[in-house]
């Protein structure tokens, strides 16, 4: 990957940590929509890749790498999308659970109807 776009990257993190919010509990919408980040893969990594997405709640950023008219001088193009949750990569399957699937079984428990819905390429990390 490219030095400078990676330390772009992570200087837009270290920068931007702080406006990441805590996860809330369940406000009883009738639907949450959810990102869950996985973490670079080992085929990724031989083929120097780089991660260009950052989670910070309740945001997912995408982070595009591009140059300047001139054609020397690079930038970030920095594309952030809201969600309910966003989950990064170090986030854990117990964590994911608490904030969505728990309340939807307290829900069903309690005579409700309800579906959890995961969407994503196969082995892009759904069960990660």
């Amino acid at each position: 990957g490219d030095v400078d776009f990676m330390r772009a990257i992570k200087a837009f993190r270290d920068e931007a940590a702080a406006d990441a919010r805590p996860h809330q509990e369940d406000q009883g919408e009738k639907v949450c929509i959810v990102v869950r980040k996985r973490p670079i893969n080992n085929k990724e990594i031989r083929k120097n890749d780089y991660d260009i997405v950052t989670c910070l709640n309740p945001k997912a950023v995408v982070h595009n790498c591009k140059l300047r008219v001139d054609g020397i001088t690079k930038f970030l193009d920095n594309q952030a999308f809201e969600f309910d949750h966003a989950f990064d990569e170090e986030t854990d399957t117990s964590e994911v659970y608490h904030y969505l699937a728990s309340p939807l079984v307290k829900f069903v428990c309690a005579g409700g109807r309800a579906t959890c819905f995961a969407y994503g390429q196969t082995g892009s990390g759904k069960t990660h």
